[in-house]
């Protein structure tokens, strides 16, 4: 097994575990791609590849005529261990070098399992931004604040008639909603 670089159509830069072996039927040489290994450390691909090679060895000691039932089975069992072994190992590491998003500690949904799990966040790009996001949430909830203050100050009648205006408003937009949802249905 060994790495090979390639240049994709746009100018990317990948890596990928390749695995040559002869093929059965044709006795041709092949190549038998393993996994992308973009960001991998070399010391995760030495993991994988060693791996991929006690896989392949249960697989041919299933497959060997001389071996008595027993034994096929075992490799066999070793064999589909190692496999599910392998696709944890290879989802691991994508998860692990998957960029996360702007949050600090946001738990993410792993598309495969569909298991949550933190992952540190990258550091905002403008500080500034991030600021003025800020401010800006406060003076919403400012202006929230002073329009309460301001109808605490109303008259009761007041109070009452604009109660009454907004439960008309609510009644005819539910009766709105439910005339349209009539009509969608015919």
């Amino acid at each position: 097994m060994f790495v090979r670089p390639k240049t994709t159509i746009d100018g990317k830069k990948r890596r990928y575990l390749v695995e040559s072996y002869r093929d059965k039927t044709t006795r041709k040489p092949r190549q038998r791609h393993i996994a992308y290994v973009d960001l991998w450390p070399k010391k995760d691909i030495a993991r994988l590849i060693r791996m991929v090679k006690k896989c392949r060895d249960a697989l041919v000691n299933s497959e060997r005529p001389e071996n008595t039932k027993a034994y096929k089975r075992v490799a066999l069992d070793k064999a589909v261990t190692l496999d599910k072994a392998i696709k944890k190992f290879k989802r691991d590491m994508r998860v692990k070098l998957v960029p996360s998003r702007n949050k600090v500690d946001r738990r993410r949904l792993d598309a495969d399992t569909g298991i949550r799990h933190l992952q540190n966040a990258r550091i905002p790009v403008n500080p500034f931004c991030e600021s003025i996001s800020l401010l800006m949430r406060a003076a919403s909830n400012i202006r929230e604040l002073e329009n309460k203050a301001k109808m605490i100050a109303w008259p009761d009648d007041k109070l009452d008639s604009f109660i009454a205006f907004s439960k008309f408003i609510h009644d005819k937009h539910e009766e709105a909603l439910r005339l349209l949802n009539a009509k969608t249905m015919k």
